[in-house]
C-alpha cells in the first residue's frame, strides 16, 4: 500500500511537470541573474540562450536573440551613460555575433557634454547604418555632426567611397539634390583598384579652419597621394602651393599665383552627380538624427526627473506601500487557447530601485506553433508617486507606436494601462497624417496582474 501511494504521488508531480512545461515551453521565460544584471527570457544550461532582456540599470538594456549566453542574432541595444556632467547615448538596431555588432544595423552615438568654464553645451552626434563585422562598419552609411558645424556623410563599400559635408542651414537643401543652394565645403570620390591603390579626389574649402586644399590622382590606403597633384593654401589667397607626386615620392613643389578657392569650388560644382546615388541613404541617416537627438534629450531629462522626484516621493511612498522592492520580478498573465496551448502572453518585468524608482519592460506577444510571431516592447524608467502610481510615456513599442502607461502598485498586485496610437506627423508643407509600422501593440486598457502571476528573482533588489 505504501508502495502504491508513493507511486501515485510521483505520477501526480511528473503530471504537474509536464502541465508546467506545456504551459510554459510555448515562450519558455525564466527570470535569472546574469553579467552583472537581470535577465528575462528563455535560458538554455543556466544562460541565455533564444529571446530574452538583459537590464544592468534602468538606462543600459539589450532586447533581442541569445545563443550560449552571448548576444547573437537580431537584437536591439540602448544605454544612456552619465559621467562628470557628460552623457554619452548609444543605441544599436540590427544583428549580433558573440556579443558584438555583425551583419546589418543601425549604429547611433550621441557625446553631450558642457565646455570648461564657458557653461556651453556641446555635442557630437554619429549615425552608422549599413553591415558590421566584428563591431565595425564595413560597407554603408555614415553622418557625422559636431554640433553647429557641417555634416559630414560618407559612403564605402569594397569598390566606392563617396563624401561630402553641408552645413545646417543648407543641408535639406542638399539632402533633396538643390545642389546649387547653399555652401559644400567638401566632396570627395574614390574608386579602389586591383593593385591596392585608390583612384579618385578630394576637395576641401576648409570648415573650421581657413585652410583649402585639392588632391586628384592615386592614393595609399593611409590617403597619402601615391601618384597625381596636390594643391593646398592656408590664411592666404594669392597664391598656393602646388605639389606633384609619382611612385609615392614628392618630384615637385611650387607657390603659384590664383586663388585656390575659386579653383575647388568650380571642381565641386562639376563633380557634384557623383552624390545622386547617395543621396537617400544620407538622407535616411540625417532623418535619423533627428529623431535620437529628440529621443536623447528625452532620455536625458527624464533622468534627471527620475533623481529629483525619487528623492523627494521615498519616505511617503515607502509608508502607503512598504517595500516597493518586493514588486521586482517578471508578472505574466497567460491567455490560453481552444487547445489549451498559450497565444497571447502578456509579460511585465520591473526592477526596483531606491523603493521608489525603476525600470520596467513590457512585452504583448502573439504565439503560434509555440513560438513568437509578434512582440510589441516598451522599456522604460519610472517614478512612483505619492498614491503608488507611475507614468510614462514611449516613443516606440517595435511597432511604430507611441502612447502611455500607468502602473498601479496595489497590495493585491499591479494594475497596468496601456494606450497607444499611431504618431502624428507633420510634412514639411504644414499637413499632418499617422503612420506606424504594424498592427501589433501593447493591449489597450488595464490589466490586472496579482501575486500568484509574479516570478520572482530572487533577492533582485538587493542588486538592483
Amino acid at each position: 500500500m505504501r508502495k502504491y501511494v508513493i507511486s501515485v504521488i510521483s505520477l501526480l508531480i511528473i503530471v504537474q511537470s509536464l502541465v508546467t512545461i506545456q504551459v510554459d515551453s510555448a515562450s519558455q521565460k525564466t527570470s535569472i541573474k546574469f553579467n552583472n544584471g537581470v535577465y528575462y527570457g528563455e535560458v538554455k544550461n543556466g544562460v541565455p540562450n533564444g529571446k530574452g532582456t538583459i537590464s544592468w540599470s534602468e538606462n543600459k538594456t539589450y532586447s533581442g536573440d541569445w545563443l550560449n549566453g552571448k548576444r547573437s542574432g537580431y537584437g536591439k541595444y540602448i544605454a544612456l551613460i552619465k559621467e562628470n556632467g557628460d552623457y554619452e547615448y548609444k543605441k544599436y538596431n540590427g544583428y549580433w555575433k558573440n556579443d558584438t555588432y555583425n551583419g546589418q544595423g543601425e549604429y547611433v552615438y550621441i557625446h553631450s557634454y558642457t565646455i570648461d568654464g564657458s557653461g556651453y553645451e556641446n555635442s557630437q552626434t554619429t549615425i552608422k547604418n549599413g553591415e558590421f563585422l566584428s563591431g565595425e562598419l564595413k560597407t554603408g552609411y555614415t553622418m557625422n555632426n559636431p554640433k553647429d558645424l557641417p555634416y559630414i556623410f560618407d559612403y564605402n563599400d569594397n569598390k566606392v567611397g563617396v563624401g561630402f559635408a553641408s552645413y545646417p542651414e543648407d543641408v535639406k537643401n542638399h539632402l533633396s539634390k538643390n545642389f546649387n543652394q547653399g555652401y559644400i565645403p567638401l566632396l570627395s570620390y574614390v574608386v579602389k583598384q586591383t593593385n591596392g591603390l585608390i583612384k579618385g579626389y578630394s576637395y576641401y574649402l576648409g570648415m573650421e579652419e581657413d585652410r583649402q586644399e585639392l588632391s586628384e590622382g592615386f592614393f595609399k590606403k593611409d590617403w597619402s597621394l601615391n601618384s597625381g597633384v596636390n594643391l593646398e593654401n592656408t590664411n592666404d589667397y594669392e597664391f598656393y602651393t602646388a605639389k606633384e607626386f609619382k611612385n609615392g615620392k614628392l618630384i615637385s613643389t611650387k607657390q603659384v599665383n590664383g586663388d585656390i578657392n575659386e579653383i575647388i569650388t568650380k571642381k565641386i560644382k562639376v563633380n557634384l552627380k557623383v552624390l545622386l546615388p547617395y543621396v537617400s541613404g544620407f538622407n535616411k541617416l540625417y532623418n535619423t538624427s533627428i529623431s535620437e537627438m529628440k529621443n536623447f534629450e528625452q532620455r536625458k531629462n527624464n533622468s534627471e526627473t527620475t533623481k529629483v522626484t525619487s528623492n523627494s516621493t521615498q519616505e511617503s511612498t515607502k509608508n502607503n506601500l512598504g517595500e516597493l522592492r518586493e514588486y521586482s520580478g517578471s508578472w505574466v498573465l497567460e491567455d490560453i487557447n481552444e487547445n489549451g496551448e498559450i497565444s497571447y502572453p502578456s509579460v511585465i518585468t520591473i526592477f526596483v530601485e531606491n523603493n521608489t524608482s525603476g525600470f520596467v519592460t513590457i512585452y504583448e506577444r502573439r504565439i503560434q506553433d509555440r513560438d513568437i510571431s509578434k512582440e510589441a516592447i516598451v522599456e522604460s524608467k519610472f517614478v512612483v508617486n505619492d498614491e503608488g502610481v507611475a507614468k510614462f510615456t514611449f516613443d516606440d513599442d517595435g511597432y511604430g507606436h507611441i502612447g502611455t502607461v500607468e502602473i498601479r502598485f496595489t497590495n493585491a498586485g499591479l494594475i497596468v494601462t496601456c494606450e497607444s496610437h499611431d504618431p502624428q506627423i507633420v510634412r514639411e508643407d504644414g499637413t499632418i497624417y499617422r503612420e506606424s509600422t504594424g498592427n501589433w501593440s501593447l493591449w489597450e486598457g488595464s490589466k490586472s496582474f496579482n501575486w500568484n502571476t509574479k516570478r520572482a528573482i530572487e533577492d533582485i533588489g538587493s542588486e538592483i
